[in-house]
């Protein structure tokens, strides 16, 4: 089902959004990362695991369900903000590992 629910039109405009945001925050979330100094590995361990436990959360509720919208921009502003974080904190998260 996902956010979109059974909306044709939004089931068909909202991945090709989804992955041009994700695209933008990969790029920002690396760049951003380069500034970093060294990390602690400890805590980029746990940072990872968190992040990991996060996106399990958010992929299994739009899976079954939970994370319906009613509208195309409320998908649209949920799903671009959701995956769109996601995605800038994994890039992030990569780079300080470096």
């Amino acid at each position: 089902e996902g956010l979109c629910g059974s909306k044709a039109l939004c089931s068909s405009l909202l991945p090709q959004r989804m992955i041009s945001i994700s695209n933008m925050a990969a790029t920002f979330g690396r760049l951003m990362g380069l500034k970093v100094g060294t990390q602690w590995l400890p805590s980029l361990v746990l940072e990872s695991l968190m992040l990991l436990c996060f996106v399990l959360l958010l992929v299994f509720a739009c899976i079954g369900g939970r994370l319906v919208e009613a509208s195309f921009t409320a998908a649209l502003a949920t799903g671009l903000t959701m995956f769109g974080g996601l995605t800038l904190w994994s890039n992030f998260l990569l780079m300080r590992n470096d």
